[in-house]
């Protein structure tokens, strides 16, 4: 079995570059209960294993809030699709 090439991008490159990281407004909501199909499916961390190292932490303004407070409506719910 061959193995895929590492990414030419890694976080501390794109950090360095200056390039834009983006700020969920939601980032601390719970996740749904998998279903039983996806309740197998393992991280990649898992696979790979979580070395985030080196990193750099993003410079003042480059990270950009995406979206903003939830809209009034009807909120995503699990369900047969």
């Amino acid at each position: 079995m061959r193995r895929l090439p590492p990414s030419p991008v890694d976080r501390a490159a794109y950090t360095k570059a200056g390039l834009p990281w983006f700020d969920y407004y939601d980032d601390s909501a719970a996740d749904l209960a998998p279903t039983d199909t996806l309740s197998g499916v393992k991280p990649v961390g898992e696979w790979l294993g979580d070395d985030h190292t080196p990193w750099a932490e993003p410079a003042p303004g480059q990270v950009k809030p995406l979206g903003s407070a939830p809209r009034p409506g009807k909120p995503v719910q699990d369900g047969d699709w």
